[in-house]
């Protein structure tokens, strides 16, 4: 694969990547289908020459391209690495089990969109049965420039879709990643998934952290 050139960093564009509806400056949402937007006047519009991505002494290093398991019991591993990720120009895009504002409150002021698994009726939700919905929007957010997406809940959508539905899922995920140069990182804390699942998954991953 062809190393992009040295990054470029441009004024973001203010359009929805779900709906490509206009967004006002300022807006953290879109008025039109409630996908959040980032506020950064600048993004990274290419990855850097090295195609990875430089992070604390002690986590892992990522690159562009692939696709990550991490199977920890250390919580805050995979938003340490996100935000690690966004301090060095990244766009992030976090999808999680975890209330919003919790997530917030950790990324501090780094802007990044959170989206939360649930089937509460909420803006920043997104229904654990609407993978449609969850690859749509992924797709459209990478598009725009590199990106690291944060999938952590993947046990909490098998048990409403069923395992070989997700699987689908994180194959076009990966996809995706591959072909616009960005991250994704999906956690699955240890022991939740029977073993052949569990082959199946790790089979798509690139690497396991």
């Amino acid at each position: 694969m062809t190393i992009p050139r040295e990054p470029v960093f441009e004024e973001e564009s203010r359009f929805c990547p779900l709906c490509e509806c206009l967004v006002l400056v300022g807006a953290h949402e879109c008025g039109r289908c409630g996908m959040p937007i980032p506020s950064t006047k600048k993004v990274m519009r290419e990855a850097p020459r090295s195609g990875k991505i430089k992070t604390r002494k002690g986590l892992p290093t990522l690159r562009f391209s692939y696709t990550y398991m991490i199977k920890s019991d250390l919580k805050d591993l995979p938003f340490d690495l996100m935000m690690d990720s966004v301090r060095e120009g990244t766009r992030g895009i976090c999808i999680t089990r975890v209330f919003p504002d919790i997530v917030k409150r950790r990324f501090g002021d780094m802007d990044i969109p959170v989206i939360w698994l649930s089937s509460t009726a909420t803006e920043e939700c997104i229904r654990p049965r609407d993978l449609e919905k969850l690859s749509l929007i992924i797709e459209k957010y990478i598009l725009i420039a590199p990106s690291v997406v944060l999938l952590d809940g993947i046990d909490y959508l098998i048990t409403n879709n069923g395992f070989k539905s997700v699987l689908r899922l994180v194959q076009i995920l990966r996809d995706y990643v591959s072909v616009h140069y960005s991250i994704l990182l999906v956690t699955l804390p240890p022991a939740v998934m029977e073993k052949n699942d569990l082959l199946m998954l790790e089979k798509e991953m690139d690497e396991i952290i």
